[in-house]
């Protein structure tokens, strides 16, 4: 970058560029017709209103539930179910970080606070790490909450100390280097007497499961927070090491693998518990094959190898499966893959990865013919069409905006629903998963708002790196929309993006759209019908938008130009 010249306004230096302009320092761009008596547009309605239905479920949720000034839930729980808590809070992040209003926002940090706190209180923690005999299976759920308060409150120093010493527990003390795989029998580092309490003298201490690649997350974060190779190091080694083993498995992932010889387990469909590909089927280690993959295409510059496990494993997926639908159940006693068990719904959160990050064209196709395959697929199949539908829309024109309302309103209705539940509460819920039972689980409205996709439960958004084309951060420098903002990304493609705006306030809104959530994507035009598209070269666009106004913009993007990071508006960025 060039610097051209710069000028001193008040108190403020103005530093212009020639091609990138500082994040932090961007001249707004106006967009947008105002209009003195503006229609909103249907989307944009519904989309406000579910906003507002889901704050006030959350703040209610939290008034009820969860002491305002501590953050100590009104359930009881223990170092086993610690996780439970917060397992039907983590997955708010989408909406939280959309349109969350302050108090959902600092709510769910507290609540995670509180529980972290009580855990190291009591032992559960120990040098950053969870010691106490569990699995990765379940502390996901916990370290979830941990990653989705990172991103809600991106400046939080020791949410990210807490998740960097995650990182290193795993790195430093769990790691072999020579087979590049982790001790899985959950992952116990304080010297505990794990096998005598469950009685269990066979299992394999080197054994290492699918599940852990959970941790990349953590690394991802880590690498972000401190800029240490280390993590990023560590991350396309491990997660290297796992694609290799899908390789040699026929191209599906083994559940297990063992960390002494770095070979698959001889039974690779089993677990060390009951969450493996015989019992739960894939949609376990699902959770987070979603995730891990694109954390480390976010730390090598969107090289799409990283990818290739996924992309085998779903082939195999579908070529064992009935009518172009996928099987993920492993029946060993039939020695194939198998369709049949109702827990194929979180699949279309895995085939979106490929196409999200790539815009590989068989990878789109994948998407295309599995969504003709659902529709006729009928009742067995309605669910994996509803997700489905939402690629339709985003990536192939399909649909039209009321549809996107009409996704908004179901929000709206789930939420006033989950509200009217807690305020109907009369007896406190005594555990994590009685709490769980009041908590709000969405199905896909807010992905329309940012171009990620979002499912259900916790293998949605919560805890796994974002593959938002877009970001919004406010003019305060805080993540998500302005208020009375709304947004709708009508679609996602290799030549760009067409983002649709609303202002329903009476004055003018600043906001700054983000390359991609963690700002990894270079925005090299803004363009807005009837007026000189804009170059902008830089990973942050600020955009004024009238005053009651509605804005259709095209963007430009050059992928994977950035490192990642949480703060995006923090300074220059850093190219690669």
């Amino acid at each position: 970058m060039v610097r051209r010249g710069a000028m001193l306004l008040g108190a403020g230096l103005l530093l212009e560029w020639t091609g990138c302009v500082r994040a932090d320092q961007t001249r707004a761009i106006d967009v947008g017709q105002a209009a003195a008596n503006l229609k909103l547009p249907a989307w944009a309605t519904w989309q406000m209103k579910d906003a507002a239905a889901c704050n006030a479920f959350a703040e209610a949720f939290m008034a009820r539930f969860v002491d305002a000034k501590t953050g100590k839930p009104v359930c009881e729980f223990n170092h086993g179910t610690a996780d439970d808590v917060v397992e039907g809070v983590q997955t708010w992040d989408r909406f939280a970080l959309a349109c969350g209003s302050p108090a959902t926002r600092a709510g769910m940090v507290r609540l995670l606070n509180y529980v972290y706190g009580w855990m190291v209180e009591h032992g559960d923690f120990k040098e950053g790490f969870y010691v106490k005999p569990y699995d990765a299976e379940h502390m996901g759920e916990f370290f979830q909450m941990l990653w989705a308060c990172q991103e809600i409150a991106p400046a939080d120093a020791k949410l990210a100390d807490e998740n960097r010493q995650l990182a290193d527990a795993i790195i430093d003390r769990c790691y072999n280097a020579k087979t590049r795989l982790i001790k899985h029998p959950w992952l116990e580092l304080s010297g505990g007497d794990f096998y005598k309490i469950r009685h269990i003298d066979r299992v394999n201490p080197d054994l290492d499961e699918l599940t852990n690649g959970v941790f990349i997350n953590s690394a991802f974060r880590a690498y972000m927070t401190t800029g240490d190779e280390k993590y990023r190091k560590w991350a396309l080694e491990y997660g290297g090491k796992w694609n290799e083993l899908a390789a040699a498995n026929g191209g599906v992932f083994p559940f297990s693998a063992d960390s002494a010889t770095g070979l698959a387990s001889k039974e690779w469909w089993k677990g060390s518990t009951k969450f493996d590909f015989q019992t739960w089927g894939l949609i376990v280690a699902g959770r987070w094959l979603h995730g891990w993959p694109v954390a480390m295409m976010y730390m090598d510059r969107g090289d799409a190898k990283h990818l290739a496990g996924v992309n085998s494993t779903l082939d195999v997926m579908f070529k064992s499966g009935v009518g172009g639908l996928p099987a993920d159940f492993y029946d060993p006693a039939a020695g194939k893959w198998v369709r049949g068990k109702p827990s194929t719904w979180w699949v279309p959160k895995l085939v979106d990865r490929p196409y999200a990050m790539t815009f590989d064209k068989a990878a789109g196709q994948r998407i295309v013919d599995y969504y003709q395959a659902a529709k006729a697929g009928g009742k067995d199949a309605a669910t994996e069409e509803h997700f489905l539908q939402w690629h339709m829309f985003t990536y192939f024109g399909a649909f039209d905006e009321e549809w996107a309302g009409i996704q908004f309103k179901n929000g709206v209705d789930h939420a006033q629903r989950r509200k009217a539940k807690v305020d109907a509460c009369t007896e406190m819920p005594k555990s994590g998963d009685n709490l769980t039972d009041y908590a709000m689980h969405r199905p896909m409205e807010f992905g329309l708002i940012d171009g990620s996709f979002f499912g259900m439960y916790d293998n949605g958004r919560a805890g796994n790196p974002s593959t938002a084309v877009l970001g919004y951060w406010t003019d305060a420098k805080t993540p998500g929309l302005p208020p009375g903002v709304a947004a709708l990304v009508r679609h996602v493609g290799p030549e760009g993006v067409t983002l649709l705006l609303c202002n329903t306030t009476d004055q003018p809104v600043t906001l700054h759209v983000i390359g991609g959530f963690y700002g990894t994507h270079r925005i090299d035009s803004v363009a807005e019908a009837d007026r000189p598209t804009v170059p902008v070269g830089a990973r942050t666009a600020a955009v004024r938008l009238a005053a009651n106004g509605v804005a259709k913009l095209t963007l430009k993007m050059t992928r994977f130009a950035y490192r990642p990071t949480l703060l995006p508006l923090a300074g220059e960025a850093k190219a690669w």
